[in-house]
């Protein structure tokens, strides 16, 4: 909860962007040339918490030429953020693949892959799957030799349920894609490498199941889903729409997620939007703060939810659709088959965002499949 700004409190905003502006400052003022060591690497993280990415850049790629291996591995990784936020995703592409073939891979190399995979899949680029096959191999190493991934030259480690989270991801990404023979290849390699394992952590197993659970369900019917109350009106039954001409999209989250329940205004105009699409939209929460006579009561707490297509579910739903990261959605097609599931952005059901956009490509390969003229964007 914790990983997102939209969830903190309004004092740590503000003193989150006092210290920005500082650092800020601090960094436009500095000459990378001056610097080197331990001292260069300071200034790209004083850059980047000022939110100068060129200037992180430019001083992240001056640590890694420099040859200094301490913190090298951080530095590919701020320098494709950098990249990233300054719409240079072509360079981030290439210093990824710098830093994998330069580096050995550690939690540093796995997580910026991951990272930037995950923003080009949700940018529709094709280059997302590219990258993950390409650090495949690495990381079914890293997961055949049982326990977590070591950082090179820190303490930070990498669960095993997480090495196979992001194995899961190429899967994912292959189904996408449409390539079924090969993304049954990667589960197989995945679970092989578990296979020779003599023991995994709880932690990691849970992470395991839920992303066994997720992948289980694409190309699936959605499971039944047992709704106890609709917050749309004082009228409406507590229930979704299983139109089968009609995709479903689902928003997952816990009560305390609430940039998920913030979500559900622009859920709500997303509903109006696609109104001639014929998709339903609905958010799924799970209620998990027990009422208590010292705090508000559940009316008030619950009142930013009327008037939203929100529906109240138990706690066995997440586990069911393997939810883990929230906000979290199930998008299926006109037949009710799951084509989507996993974690979203904030701004996924922004106009012409990120869920529109998935119902356009399952429903383009659909078309395709099918002979029929794909549908225009």
């Amino acid at each position: 909860m914790r990983n997102s700004l939209d969830n903190w409190s309004d004092a740590e905003l503000s003193a989150l962007a006092a210290g920005m502006h500082k650092a800020k400052e601090a960094c436009s003022q500095a000459v990378p040339e001056d610097y080197s060591g331990d001292d260069l690497y300071d200034l790209v993280r004083l850059c980047a918490l000022g939110q100068d990415w060129s200037a992180t850049n430019v001083a992240a790629a001056r640590y890694v030429a420099s040859g200094s291996e301490m913190h090298r591995a951080h530095s590919y990784a701020m320098s494709i953020d950098a990249l990233i936020h300054t719409d240079d995703t072509a360079h981030a592409v290439t210093t990824a693949r710098d830093m994998l073939h330069e580096l050995p891979y550690d939690p540093v190399v796995a997580q910026s892959f991951w990272y930037l995979t995950t923003y080009l899949e949700r940018s529709f680029d094709e280059q997302a799957l590219e990258l993950a096959s390409e650090q495949q191999a690495s990381l079914i190493t890293a997961l055949s030799n049982g326990g977590p991934l070591k950082d090179t030259h820190g303490e930070a480690a990498m669960r095993i349920g997480t090495l196979y989270e992001i194995g899961l991801q190429l899967a994912f990404l292959q189904r996408y894609a449409g390539k079924e023979h090969d993304a049954e290849f990667t589960i197989h390699q995945l679970k092989t490498a578990l296979s020779g394992l003599t023991s995994i952590d709880s932690e990691s197993q849970k992470i395991i199941d839920l992303g066994n659970t997720r992948y289980s369900l694409l190309g699936k019917h959605l499971p039944s889903v047992n709704v106890s109350r609709s917050f749309l009106s004082v009228a409406a039954k507590a229930r979704f729409n299983r139109d089968l001409r009609a995709s479903t999209v689902l928003l997952l989250f816990p009560d305390w997620c609430g940039q998920c329940r913030r979500m559900l205004k622009t859920l709500s105009a997303f509903n109006s939007n696609e109104a001639e699409a014929r998709i339903h939209a609905y958010g799924l929460m799970m209620e998990t703060q027990p009422d208590d006579p010292s705090e508000p009561s559940r009316e008030a707490r619950l009142k930013d939810l009327e008037g939203t297509p929100t529906l109240i579910v138990p706690s066995a739903t997440l586990d069911a659709l393997g939810a883990k990261d929230f906000p979290f959605a199930v998008v299926t097609d006109q037949g009710g088959r799951v084509q989507y599931i996993g974690s979203i952005p904030t701004n996924a059901f922004d106009r012409d965002g990120y869920i529109h956009h998935i119902v356009q490509r399952f429903s383009k390969a659909s078309s395709s499949a099918k002979g029929e003229q794909p549908i225009s964007k």
